[in-house]
C-alpha cells in the first residue's frame, strides 16, 4: 500500500521540520498580534487629533535601585465636541524641562 506522505510522517523523520513547524504554530499568533498593534499605532498617528492642552502639573519620580528617574506631566484639554479630558503622560527629560506649569502643551488624542 503506497501512502501519500503527510506532514506528521515527514516531521517524525526530520527534527528541523518539526522544530520549524512548532515555532510557526506558536509564533504566528504573536506575529499577527504585533502587526495589528503596529497598524493601530500608524492609524493613531495619521487619524489622531492634535490640540493644545494646559500643563497642570510637572512631577518627578526619583530613581530607586530598580528603576530610573521618570518625568510626568498632567494636562487638561477640551475636545472639539466640548468634552473636557484630563490625562497624564511620561516624558523624556528634555521635553519635561521645556514645559511650564499652566503653560501650553500639544497633545494627540
Amino acid at each position: 500500500m503506497n501512502r501519500e506522505p503527510s506532514f506528521f510522517r515527514l516531521a517524525r523523520g526530520s527534527f528541523w521540520l518539526l522544530f520549524g513547524g512548532i515555532w510557526l504554530v506558536v509564533g504566528l499568533p504573536f506575529a499577527i498580534t504585533g502587526g495589528w498593534m503596529a497598524w493601530r499605532e500608524v492609524l493613531f498617528e495619521t487619524d489622531g487629533e492634535r490640540t493644545q492642552a494646559v500643563a497642570l502639573t510637572k512631577e518627578i519620580s526619583r530613581a530607586t535601585s530598580k528603576k530610573s528617574t521618570s518625568y510626568y506631566v498632567t494636562y487638561r484639554f477640551a475636545t472639539q465636541s466640548g468634552e473636557v479630558i484630563q490625562g497624564s503622560s511620561k516624558l523624556d527629560f528634555a521635553d519635561w524641562e521645556r514645559l511650564e506649569e499652566q503653560g501650553p502643551v500639544e497633545v494627540l488624542y
